[in-house]
């Protein structure tokens, strides 16, 4: 223990004296990566509109939680900046049971990309860092209706072949992906040289209103206009590498 004690202890000593060498003593430095978690709070309201009628209550309007990781890294030849990337996602559902059939909506939002962050100089000892998240993003709503009947596998089968079949137990699963825009601020408080508690949120902004598609790919139409994929989240996670403020 003693050993490994005085071997990062070396190492600690030695990548400041390089970085003093190489002219980043005066800024940030190192690389670090973790498990963060996140409060998302999507818009939802057109969603929750057109589901009125079908009994659930309001899905996600308060925010679920999601979870993911990240990693960054420190380039030496711009003083402040760190590159990395994010992925985080989650989901959250309703159930009612109205006249013995029950239905559950469930709601899913995930994000993920690459990490441009700027880190104040002016603040030392914590890393306070201003930038954005340039990715991809998802969600996906699905709704089902079932009764307490048992589910046989003939059954199943005989309400697919026979349209005209009467069906107790039915699902659906609508999806889309979009890519997005997302500033962001985050707080990196150390607890010891190799371990960071973070603090931090930001708003995803979709680049574009990418298709809503059916189970098997089929385009929806008549989408609400509406409809959008923006999302407010903060999150909270523990940061392991070597890192210098």
């Amino acid at each position: 223990m003693f050993k490994k004690l005085i071997l990062v202890t070396a190492l600690i000593f030695t990548v400041n004296l390089h970085s003093q060498d190489l002219g980043f003593g005066d800024s940030p430095f190192g690389l670090g990566g973790g498990y963060t978690g996140q409060w998302i709070i999507p818009d939802v309201d057109w969603l929750n509109t057109s589901l009125s009628g079908f009994g659930t209550s309001d899905l996600g309007k308060s925010g679920f939680y999601a979870s993911g990781g990240t990693g960054f890294i420190y380039v030496g030849f711009i003083k402040n900046l760190r590159v990395g990337g994010i992925g985080l996602g989650g989901s959250t559902s309703e159930k009612v049971t109205l006249n013995g059939v029950n239905r559950e909506a469930v709601y899913s939002y995930s994000m993920g990309g690459v990490t441009l962050e700027y880190t104040l100089p002016f603040i030392r000892n914590w890393g306070v860092s201003v930038g954005a998240v340039i990715g991809g993003g998802s969600a996906s709503v699905e709704l089902y209706r079932y009764d307490n009947s048992p589910v046989v596998w003939d059954n199943i089968l005989n309400d697919i072949k026979n349209p005209a079949a009467s069906v107790n137990n039915y699902g659906r699963k609508m999806s889309t992906s979009f890519w997005v825009i997302t500033p962001t601020l985050n707080i990196d408080v150390p607890l010891h040289p190799l371990v960071s508690v973070r603090l931090g949120g930001g708003y995803t902004l979709p680049l574009n209103k990418g298709d809503w598609k059916l189970d098997n790919g089929q385009v929806i139409s008549n989408v609400p206009s509406d409809s959008k994929n923006n999302a407010f989240y903060v999150q909270l996670g523990i940061i392991a590498g070597l890192i210098f403020y």
